[in-house]
C-alpha cells in the first residue's frame, strides 16, 4: 500500500485552529509525511477580539463583501454577501477557533514527530507561520 501522507502542506486562514486540543492538533499532524507549513496561526497573545473586519472586492461581474467579528474566546463570526447580475447570496458563518500558547504548538509538532519546529513572523497578518520537518 503506497504512504498517502501529504509531502507538504499549506493550512490557510487559521481553519485549522478549530481543533479543540493541542492533542488532537499532534494527531491532525501525524498525517504529513516530510514538510509542513501551518499558517496563520493565532496564539492568545495575537487573537484581536472584539473588532470588526471588513473584505471587499469589486470587479464589474461580482461583488463580495464579507464582514467579521472576533469573539474573546476565540470565535468568529462572518457574513457574507456576494452580488452579480443574477442577484445576492447571502451566507453566515462561525468558527471556533483554539488558541494554543506557542509552547503547546511546539509539543503538537513534536509529537508528532516534526523537527526543527519554527515560528517564522507574518507580520502583515500579524500572526505566524509554523514550519516543521521530518527526519
Amino acid at each position: 500500500m503506497a504512504d498517502e501522507r501529504a509531502e507538504v502542506l499549506s493550512a490557510r486562514s487559521s481553519a485549522n485552529g478549530i481543533d479543540p486540543s493541542a492533542s488532537l492538533a499532534a494527531a491532525a499532524l501525524l498525517g504529513f509525511n516530510s514538510h509542513l507549513l501551518d499558517e496563520p496561526w493565532f496564539t492568545p497573545e495575537e487573537w484581536e477580539p472584539r473588532k470588526v473586519h471588513v473584505t471587499h472586492h469589486a470587479d464589474g461581474v461580482v461583488t463580495v463583501v464579507r464582514v467579521a467579528y472576533g469573539y474573546p474566546d476565540g470565535r468568529i463570526d462572518f457574513h457574507t454577501t456576494i452580488g452579480t447580475s443574477a442577484g445576492l447570496h447571502v451566507f453566515d458563518e462561525r468558527y471556533d477557533f483554539t488558541l494554543h500558547p506557542e509552547g503547546a504548538m511546539v509539543q503538537a509538532f513534536q509529537a508528532a514527530g516534526f523537527i526543527e519546529v519554527r515560528k517564522e513572523a507574518v507580520p502583515k497578518f500579524r500572526r505566524g507561520l509554523w514550519a516543521a520537518r521530518k527526519p
